[in-house]
């Protein structure tokens, strides 16, 4: 499914996620009676295609652990007075799932990286999934999503002309774009794939110095992406950028303590 991308129909690839159907809109998602993200009225969903080993004409499923928050990420922000929640029924894709090639000079290509993850020792960052090389401890995917919005338009036809990156790049910058002028907090998603699992597999893998492929025919990793749509119970965000700042990491407690929104610890890490 995407019901971003592909609403109402079955999608040309899959998905991992939890709690979303063929369509969704905020409403709908306000009716959750759970979350699977520790801060209770996010209800937000967030998808990512999924990654599986190629082997003599089948596909074993990689499992993708969100580090940190369930589908979701950090959410992002300096500016506590001009940044904006997102409205209602707003969604947007981050990533080309077409792509397979890298084009370093772009704000939507360098907003996804790869971590080759270490028990000991730097980890080192690519742009693509890394080529022959032994991740001991996993990979893990990060994307950004764009942080500025028209203003106007809740999606696009592609769902992401309505968006746009930070001025100097996915990560930081301002929104000082007029076509693009209002600032949304910068939604940062990490993925932890166990391909550590699968080592002892690739040398019987189709391409045994880079073994993976994404559900959308992707063995490059230019062509990953995610969804966001917008669930979070209404004014609870705005409160959170106006208010749960008290905690420069990201620590809910103090704002769980004033009362912005509820925590449930048990829950993967979500940070604001």
């Amino acid at each position: 499914m995407d019901p971003v991308v592909n609403p109402g129909e079955v999608s040309t690839h899959v998905h991992a996620g939890y709690g979303f159907a063929l369509e969704v809109n905020t409403s709908i998602l306000q009716q959750s009676k759970c979350t699977s993200i520790p801060i209770q009225e996010d209800k937000s969903n967030y998808w990512f295609p999924v990654s599986s080993l190629p082997n003599n004409g089948s596909f074993t499923s990689v499992s993708g652990n969100a580090a940190r928050c369930s589908f979701g990420a950090d959410y992002l922000f300096s500016d506590t007075v001009n940044t904006t929640a997102f409205p209602n029924d707003f969604r947007m894709l981050s990533g080309d799932t077409t792509l397979r090639t890298l084009n370093a000079s772009s704000f939507a290509q360098q907003a996804i990286t790869f971590l080759c993850l270490q028990f000991s020792g730097p980890s080192n960052r690519y742009n693509e999934l890394p080529v022959g090389v032994s991740c001991p401890a996993g990979i893990r995917s990060q994307i950004n999503f764009p942080s500025c919005w028209d203003g106007k338009n809740l999606d696009s036809e592609d769902h992401r002309s309505h968006v746009a990156f930070l001025s100097t790049g996915p990560d930081n910058g301002t929104c000082n774009d007029p076509r693009y002028p209002v600032t949304f907090p910068r939604i940062f998603m990490e993925v932890w794939w166990t391909t550590q699992d699968f080592e002892s597999q690739r040398d019987q893998a189709m391409t045994p110095s880079q073994p993976f492929v994404f559900a959308n025919g992707d063995p490059t990793g230019y062509g990953y992406h995610a969804d966001f749509a917008m669930g979070w119970e209404d004014g609870v965000l705005q409160k959170a950028i106006s208010g749960c700042t008290c905690n420069p990491f990201g620590d809910p407690t103090c704002c769980v303590d004033a009362g912005i929104f509820t925590f449930n610890p048990e829950r993967a890490m979500l940070r604001i």
